[in-house]
């Protein structure tokens, strides 16, 4: 009498009860494997988004609730970073800079503004990169 392995059942037919059931306990799980295809690795990305704004302009996005990252960069002038909405946010209220990076907590629908504050009335634009993950 043949000993049987665990390799050998399972493609002699024997073992293909184990294979479906192992499968079907899988697709019921709620949660996907993080090493599963497809499966969420870190933060997602919300806004990732280039703009160019002229004297004035602002930019506006409606955030819902979470954890964010928020990072903007402007050139060749800052940018004025506002939230509204949300007290879990630092913003940069009432000065522009090139750079600004923050982390915040929101508990309901936010909104992100990006304005461009120069009123020379020259016509300089700013470009502005937004980028916003999701933790």
């Amino acid at each position: 009498m043949r000993k049987s392995t665990f390799v050998g059942r399972m493609f002699d037919g024997r073992g293909a009860n184990l294979v479906l059931l192992a499968a079907l306990a899988l697709g019921a799980c709620d949660k996907t494997p993080s090493w599963a295809p497809g499966a969420s690795r870190g933060p997602s990305r919300v806004i990732d988004d280039q703009v160019k704004l002229g004297e004035g302009d602002e930019q506006v996005w409606k955030i819902p609730a979470g954890s964010y990252h928020l990072r903007v960069v402007s050139s060749p002038d800052g940018a004025r970073t506002r939230w509204s909405g949300t007290s879990g946010c630092d913003g940069s209220p009432g000065r522009e800079t090139k750079e600004f990076e923050t982390w915040c907590q929101i508990s309901g629908e936010a909104q992100l503004n990006i304005d461009n504050p120069t009123r020379t009335y020259l016509g300089k634009s700013i470009a502005v990169s937004v980028l916003l993950e999701r933790e």
